[in-house]
């Protein structure tokens, strides 16, 4: 019976041998298994966080690109409408100088007082021996239904007055408003 308890011990250390060993062999492999595992884990994990890091910077540029044309588009539009407001103004005021102008000019009084200051910074000129011509506008030469010229006598007693100063008025020869002076032809 020594012999078969022997055996028996023996089959049972053999046994518990292979017992141990698979057991062993099992956590060796489980061990292997989990770091394959954790090692794909943190490749998956490190490629998701590039892959959302790019997608971040990528949507930031956007941004970025989107908040630039829009600005670029901003600073276009305001300076379209300072341009066109500009213009818009400049035009009003040239309409107005020319409405409160054009209604000075037709004012016999101060016609004849622009015409008789120009004459006086003129006739310096006109006193070297060099005629100037005053150029009225042909509206201050009108001709009635009548054929009279009911300014004609207005004009006749300022060029009296600025005739003997060498300087001679005359009609612009265009239906533009204002006066003009140049050298005598």
């Amino acid at each position: 019976m020594a012999d078969s308890q022997k055996i028996s011990s023996g089959v049972q250390d053999l046994i518990n041998r292979l017992h141990d060993e698979g057991v062993q062999a099992g956590e060796n492999e489980a061990e292997r298994v989990v770091q394959k595992a954790e090692k794909r884990a943190a490749e998956i994990m490190a490629q998701a966080r590039t892959e959302a890091e790019n997608a971040l910077t990528r949507a930031q540029e956007q941004i970025q690109a989107e908040r630039t044309a829009v600005q670029d588009a901003l600073k276009l539009a305001v300076r379209d409408t300072v341009l066109d407001l500009k213009s818009r103004l400049t035009s009003n005021f040239e309409m107005t100088v020319k409405k409160l102008v054009s209604a000075e000019l037709h004012d016999k009084d101060f016609l004849r007082q622009m015409i008789l200051a120009i004459v006086d910074r003129a006739a310096p000129d006109a006193g070297r021996g060099q005629a100037l011509d005053l150029l009225l506008s042909d509206e201050l030469f009108p001709v009635d239904a009548n054929g009279d010229e009911p300014l004609s006598a207005f004009i006749q007693n300022i060029a009296h007055e600025v005739v003997t100063e060498g300087v001679e008025l005359r009609p612009a020869g265009n239906n533009k408003p204002g006066i003009r002076l140049r050298k005598n032809q």
